[in-house]
């Protein structure tokens, strides 16, 4: 795989080694000291297996844990399997000495991970100083790391994209929630007839005429149908209409009994 290195905000290619007290070249994580934590991962000792080292730098490699679970222990090799997408990327969260830890948290996806890691801590031993991490992560396409540096506030967002990381600041996007809209209940309008806002009052298709009396009577329902329109219903005075009938009967049974109509 391809190795990266971030780093205050950036990133360049590649691992630099550091050499021991013994001539032998190793990637360092961390730092030695009380409350902080040192890891080194040589290059495999098989010449035929070691990846190659151009001056102080890998830039291509495969890290095998060769002690492991219980207690790892990785190594360097030579890689030898084609690019998937995936590249290691050395993640050193060193900021600003103070309070605050620098740590590397993934944000989306699921096959990147933390291999081995180290950690140091901000301006010495100081209790209230925080702690900063130096791992080595292997990234694979499209996936997000967010990547906070210790002792500030500062962060970013660390993606590999066509086999290569980019790195941008990290911006706290706030959930932005709709307002809730008040509902208002629809009242009832009556069209016609009734205005009490009663059971009737709020159907279009249905007209109630009040008439004269003790009673209400209903008028069919009804139905549109082509080039069709309701026409006004004519007003009725049922009192003017009863004594217009009652005269007619008692004309015509005059008439019929050749009786002379009463006079007051």
């Amino acid at each position: 795989m391809k190795t990266y290195t971030f780093a205050g905000g950036s990133v360049t290619p590649g691992f630099v080694l550091s050499e021991n007290e013994g001539g032998e070249m190793l990637l360092a994580l961390g730092e030695y000291g009380r409350g902080s934590w040192l890891t080194n991962i040589p290059l495999n000792s098989n010449p035929e297996n070691r990846p190659e080292v151009s001056g102080n730098m890998v830039t291509d490699t495969f890290l095998l844990n060769v002690g492991g679970d219980q207690r790892p222990f990785f190594v360097m090799l030579r890689d030898r399997g084609q690019n998937n997408g995936s590249c290691l990327i050395r993640l050193l969260t060193v900021g600003e000495s103070g309070e605050g830890n620098g740590f590397v948290q993934r944000i989306s996806g699921f096959r990147s991970r933390e291999l081995v890691s180290g950690h140091g801590r901000n301006n010495g031993i100081v209790s209230t100083n925080g702690t900063w991490s130096d791992s080595v992560w292997v990234v694979h396409e499209g996936e997000l790391l967010r990547v906070q540096l210790a002792g500030c506030d500062k962060a970013f967002a660390v993606r590999v994209k066509n086999s290569e990381p980019t790195v941008e600041p990290w911006v706290n996007r706030e959930s932005q929630q709709r307002p809730v809209e008040s509902k208002t209940e629809p009242k009832s309008v009556p069209v016609s007839g009734n205005s009490n806002g009663g059971r009737h009052g709020g159907n279009p298709h249905q007209t109630w005429r009040a008439l004269k009396g003790s009673h209400v009577v209903s008028v069919m329902e009804w139905n549109p149908g082509i080039n069709d329109a309701p026409q006004p219903l004519p007003k009725i005075e049922l009192d003017k209409e009863l004594a217009k009938l009652g005269e007619s009967r008692v004309a015509k049974f005059n008439s019929r009994y050749n009786r002379q109509p009463a006079v007051a």
